[in-house]
């Protein structure tokens, strides 16, 4: 899903993520497009979740200790 798509169904996306346990699998360009993926997940969690970037960041971070949150990507 390009990252447009993501922020278009960000209201979706974050209730997935933050009431449904919902996992995220990330594949491709670790250069650009996992980094704009990361900044929109980031963006959508905190409009979507009513919570502030930083907390965001909390919440991605947590995910990837409990492999909720996993990357396949190269350079």
């Amino acid at each position: 899903m390009p990252v447009c798509r993501l922020r278009d169904r960000g209201q979706e996306i974050a209730r997935l993520i933050l009431e449904k346990n919902g996992y995220v699998f990330i594949c491709g360009d670790g250069n650009h497009m996992a980094k704009d993926v990361n900044r929109v997940l980031l963006e959508v969690l905190s409009e979507f979740g009513d919570m502030t970037i930083e907390r965001a960041a909390e919440v991605l971070a947590e995910m990837k200790l409990r492999r909720r949150y996993l990357l396949d990507i190269w350079s």
